[in-house]
């Protein structure tokens, strides 16, 4: 299978919801468990051998490109071998083979704008994948881009069950309450998963003009025009909106409980 499928990345958000973490870095680089996030999504894909990126920057878009420049150097825990001068990045996520193009699409830019700014660098790319930097799944990339191209349609979508945050009653026509069902995991819509994969020819349907995001753009067109397929997922997912999600990341983390190496 094509192992040169690029990643796209977008990592240029605010992320005000995150409050004092992303005061001075990209919500991307907030880390979970010590690694940014953005590594551990890069890690993701590259443990299927899908270790080509472009991650469309803006917001703190220095800070950003300091630290990858940095952290490419081997900053951090490195391990060194003083006979033969060679040294390598150690931790969590061990050896890493990727290249990376960084661009910088703008702090205000909607994701609609970013991925308009990315075409340029898809040049060679009949397919590619598609997500936010602030998820992480347990989806296998390889079924997952097997499905997309059997599809044939424009662009694929993952979709998960949303997590509820409240229980729910299950009421007769008397009023009687007949059952009570505390947080019920598996019983939520689906809803956008946030990893996708895209035909190149994905910009012919992109309003260059507009900056909007893409669930007010593009994806409602694709949807309109039959060119949007779902690929569902029932496995891990979860996304770092909010303190109390980066405090429930961090706490898998520590307990070895979130997918990649």
């Amino acid at each position: 299978m094509e192992k040169r499928t690029p990643v796209v990345i977008f990592a240029g958000g605010v992320g005000s919801r995150l409050g004092e973490h992303t005061t001075t870095l990209p919500k991307p680089l907030v880390s979970v468990g010590g690694i940014p996030m953005l590594y551990r999504i890069m890690d993701l894909y590259s443990g299927f051998g899908f270790n080509d990126f472009i991650i469309l920057g803006g917001y703190l878009f220095d800070v950003m490109r300091s630290r990858l420049l940095l952290d490419s150097k081997g900053v951090g825990d490195v391990e060194i071998d003083f006979g033969s001068g060679s040294s390598k990045p150690i931790g969590e996520l061990g050896d890493i083979d990727w290249k990376v193009q960084l661009i910088d699409t703008g702090a205000k830019s909607e994701t609609g704008r970013r991925l308009a700014l990315a075409e340029p660098y898809l040049e060679d790319a009949d397919s590619f994948f598609l997500t936010y930097g602030d998820g992480l799944s347990d989806i296998n990339f390889e079924i997952q881009l097997s499905h997309h191209l059997a599809s044939k349609k424009v662009a694929t979508v993952t979709a998960v069950r949303s997590p509820s945050k409240y229980g729910h009653l299950e009421i007769s026509e008397t009023g009687d309450v007949t059952e009570f069902v505390e947080k019920p995991s598996d019983e939520g819509p689906w809803i956008n998963g946030g990893f996708f994969v895209m035909q190149k020819k994905v910009f012919q349907h992109l309003d260059t003009e507009a900056n909007k995001p893409l669930e007010q753009g593009l994806l409602p067109h694709l949807a309109a025009t039959g060119e949007l397929n779902a690929f569902t997922h029932s496995g891990f997912w979860k996304s770092m909106d909010s303190p109390k999600d980066k405090a429930e990341l961090d706490a898998l983390a520590e307990s070895s409980g979130l997918p990649g190496r």
